[in-house]
């Protein structure tokens, strides 16, 4: 028998003949003598099509490290009588996807698959420039019904997971490529819930939050609410976020809060995310109200206040002394935050110290007051006497370095060179009203950012 020889082809007579055991009827109506320019008996082709409806999955391996997603009218046809009736309606047709660690491992798909080695080398050179290293690559082969009625490849699709690439289609036998702009949107995404039992993180997690606004939902209502004191099971939280996809409804990018809301059996506090003229983001109540004031009520969240200020017996050292601050506790390497806007004015890092501050920082704030953070694991990057930090800025990680029993952050607030209760301290009241046109554009925000929590996609939880 000669051998057929496969080159630019997925024509289904090919397949069929390689299962000869398993298709003794195909081979008693198929000529011994090669492939091309045959014309096939309609039984003849409607058993090769129902064998390569079997042989779909295992062309698989072909592709190496590919997914194989087989599509088209004729492999939703399953019978031999079905297939029949498809063949007077259309010609066979194939789509086939896979994904790829790096355009480099194109060349070897191709080639793998049976094309012709110039076309290879003619798509891959081409393919080249629209990728860069290590990024992945989610192609698509399509073939059409060729002369004869053997399969050929009629496009390749390469595509980034923002959707842009490119398109080849094969005219006279070469590759002509059209580029694929990026096919992003934007969509409003929502998500709600209660506080269980064990913590706010575990809560919002559990809600769907991205883990990315995590810190984005507690810094826009640190200026309401003390997360450490004033929130507990039960009470109701709800964001709403901005976020780009690709058209397969993929993330792309980071997401953006535009919306938070704390409901608790005393109070309910909605936050809107608003840039004003000169750049600036703040959050604004619905009335178009700034909430923030000179000092955010806790500097960590997600934390246990675990101790008071005041007089109480000292724990390492075994006698009563002022505990100058308060004590939130959380996990090692918790974010905290500069309370206020500022200058680093201390930081000073013991990484190994077994008593005292351990590693710290100090801030002098624009007001005169100081405010300093103890036992840090880290320091963020940058941090170092004379930065300008901002209000909500991390600056370090909660740790349990120096006097320590355990992993918490140290919080003290100092008022003319005294110690004061942090949690007593409100801090001056800076919170402006929009006025004009500010008020106008904050309006149309807050209407826009409403319709879209009443539109947007809702976070099973």
């Amino acid at each position: 028998m000669a051998q057929a020889v496969i080159v630019q082809s997925y024509d289904p007579r090919d397949w069929a003949r390689a299962w000869e055991d398993a298709r003794t009827a195909l081979r008693a109506e198929a000529p011994r003598n090669g492939v091309a320019g045959i014309v096939p008996s309609k039984p003849m082709l409607a058993a090769a099509i129902a064998a390569l409806v079997f042989l779909v999955a295992g062309l698989a391996y072909a592709f190496a490290g590919s997914d194989s997603t087989p599509t088209g009218r004729d492999l939703a046809v399953t019978t031999t009588a079905e297939l029949s009736n498809a063949l007077d309606e259309a010609p066979p047709q194939l789509s086939r996807s896979f994904r790829l660690g790096d355009i480099a491992e194109l060349e070897a798909t191709l080639t793998a698959s049976g094309f012709d080695a110039a076309l290879v080398a003619d798509l891959v050179a081409s393919a080249r420039s629209y990728f860069t290293a290590g990024e992945e690559v989610r192609g698509t082969l399509t073939f059409a019904a060729g002369e004869g009625g053997a399969l050929q490849l009629a496009t390749l699709d390469l595509r980034k997971r923002d959707s842009s690439g490119v398109v080849f289609t094969i005219e006279d036998g070469a590759p002509v490529a059209q580029p694929v702009s990026a096919q992003l949107t934007q969509q409003v995404f929502v998500a709600s819930g209660r506080i269980d039992e064990s913590s706010i993180y575990t809560s919002v997690l559990a809600a769907g939050f991205p883990n990315a606004l995590i810190d984005a939902f507690f810094e826009a209502l640190a200026f309401d609410f003390d997360f450490a004191r004033e929130i507990n099971s039960n009470d109701a939280f709800e964001i709403a976020y901005r976020q780009t996809v690709n058209e397969e409804g993929e993330p792309m990018g980071a997401p953006v809060l535009l919306y938070a809301s704390m409901t608790t059996p005393t109070r309910t506090a909605n936050v809107y995310r608003f840039e004003g003229a000169d750049g600036e983001v703040a959050w604004y109540d619905a009335s178009g109200q700034n909430t923030r004031r000179s000092l955010m009520r806790t500097p960590v969240d997600g934390a246990r206040l675990s101790s008071r200020f005041g007089m109480r017996h000292h724990p390492i050292y075994n006698r009563s002394r002022l505990h100058g601050g308060v004590d939130f506790a959380a996990p090692t390497g918790t974010p905290v935050f500069a309370s206020g806007n500022g200058t680093i004015e201390i930081a000073r890092a013991a990484p190994h110290a077994r008593s005292g501050n351990g590693s710290y920082i100090a801030i002098q704030h624009d007001n005169g007051w100081r405010t300093l953070y103890l036992h840090l694991n880290a320091f963020a990057p940058g941090i170092e006497p004379g930065v300008r930090v901002r209000q909500g800025q991390v600056i370090g990680e909660v740790g349990s370095t120096g006097g320590s029993t355990g992993p918490h952050l140290h919080y003290e607030v100092h008022i003319d060179g005294q110690k004061m209760d942090p949690l007593t301290v409100q801090g001056s009241d800076e919170r402006q009203t929009l006025t004009g046109d500010s008020l106008q554009a904050f309006e149309n925000v807050r209407d826009e950012i409403n319709l879209g929590r009443e539109t947007g996609v809702r976070r099973a939880n």
